[in-house]
């Protein structure tokens, strides 16, 4: 199983490019892992950026999404 993080809420275009993709993913990933798509919005994108560098295993078995200008927020 992967989980796939978002920084977006559900039904926006973040959400429906994740629910598009996860099918080729988990095809094209060895071993056709199950992809878990897991919605996290909250202060623009950074919560979700803040859980992927501090909380989620750094093991593969989880990826991330976020908008384009949230790697920029803390310049």
């Amino acid at each position: 199983q992967i989980n796939w993080v978002l920084s977006a809420g559900e039904g926006g275009g973040y959400s429906s490019y994740a629910r598009a993709f996860a099918p080729f993913f988990e095809k094209a990933i060895p071993g056709n892992p199950n992809i878990v798509i897991q919605n996290m919005p909250g202060a623009g994108g950074i919560r979700a950026m803040m859980f992927l560098a501090n909380v989620a295993p750094k093991d593969g078995t989880t990826i991330g999404m976020v908008h384009s200008s949230v790697p920029f927020a803390p310049l």
